[in-house]
């Protein structure tokens, strides 16, 4: 029963290593100044939306 638990702990362990690495990458590809204006694009959308509604 604790293998089982443990195993599942050390497989959501390297899930969330991996995806970490993943979005570093991603990251390290793109240029900061040009990820930066895009995702204040997307807030500044859902928040005007939201306020819409």
């Amino acid at each position: 029963m604790f293998y089982v638990i443990n195993k599942e702990k050390i497989i959501a362990y390297v899930v969330t290593v991996f995806t970490i690495v993943v979005l570093y990458f991603v990251a390290s590809t793109y240029e900061y100044k040009d990820v930066v204006p895009t995702s204040n694009i997307v807030v500044n959308n859902i928040s005007e939306n939201s306020i819409k509604q």
